[in-house]
């Protein structure tokens, strides 16, 4: 499956009933078929935030547009949130797992959630942040209603899919608990040139098949979805990097692109863009 993902700040967090209906009406149009809102923190005393705001206090009217917006038009799409990407999120979430898993199965229920993102961008060299990370799959894990979890790596292959990585702690029968990956081919040092993206989408092909993660090499490619900044992308880019990537695996499991306030009024072209670029 090929994934057309959109990270969307937008309004989301505000008590800003025209603006986020604006923003539904007009990502809601676009084929993207994934949302993820970013971010969902989680405060010293467990109480969950989107972006600045408790849940409690968020726009009692965002529980009918999130709906709308996930079932509401032609595309039907999967809405996730984003947990972090401070290590104060993670930290403070495991702190109390049970209580935490609770608290977010409410919000994703109350919302019309289909999961949880998890946009770890704290210290690598812990081994601790591994279990946390590891810790708050499983528990979404357990939930009933057993949402959809991703992950958001954008570096340090051996932190996410080694032999001691989080993969690893993730495992089932026949697979692993989270769904795919969101590989960020633009953090930091680590922006990526068109050019480079087979090479390290490869990379990370390798290291989720290699580590005891039980991801096939058939399934790796799918597993994975790229991404881009539209800060320091361009349109006519990423149909090149996602063209580079295909031509090695026709099956990655899609592309995203960050961050939805940099383009409202182009919003359906970077749609569209991903679309084409993903279609046989």
């Amino acid at each position: 499956m090929s994934r057309n993902v959109l990270w969307a700040y937008g309004h989301f967090s505000d008590n800003a009933p025209r603006s986020i209906m604006a923003d539904v009406q007009n990502i809601g149009t676009t084929a993207f078929d994934v949302v993820v809102l970013p971010f969902l923190h989680v405060q010293p005393d467990g109480v969950l935030h989107l972006n600045d705001t408790p849940v409690s206090q968020l726009w009692s009217g965002l529980p009918d547009a999130l709906r709308q917006l996930k079932t509401g038009f032609p595309i039907r799409r999967k809405l996730l949130v984003s947990l972090g990407p401070f290590q104060a999120d993670f930290t403070a979430a495991t702190r109390d797992l049970k209580g935490f898993a609770e608290r977010l199965a409410d919000f994703l229920a109350t919302y019309h959630l289909d999961g949880l993102d998890l946009d770890f961008e704290g210290d690598f060299s812990d081994p601790a942040n591994v279990d946390r990370i590891a810790g708050i799959v499983n528990a979404c894990h357990e939930m009933a209603a057993r949402p959809l979890i991703t992950l958001s790596p954008f570096k340090d292959t051996a932190f996410w899919a080694g032999r001691r990585g989080v993969l690893s702690r993730t495992t089932t029968r026949t697979g692993n608990k989270v769904s795919w990956l969101h590989v960020q081919l633009y953090a930091g040092e680590y922006n990526t040139a068109p050019s480079g993206w087979a090479t390290r989408f490869h990379a990370w092909a390798r290291a989720v098949t290699e580590g005891p993660n039980r991801i096939t090499e058939a399934d790796a490619p799918a597993f994975l979805v790229p991404g881009c900044n539209a800060e320091t992308y361009s349109p006519q880019q990423l149909t090149t990097a996602i063209a580079a990537v295909r031509e090695q695996h026709p099956a990655m499991g899609g592309a995203f692109v960050w961050n939805y306030d940099a383009f409202v009024a182009r919003a359906s072209v970077w749609a569209t863009t991903i679309r084409g670029a993903l279609s046989p």
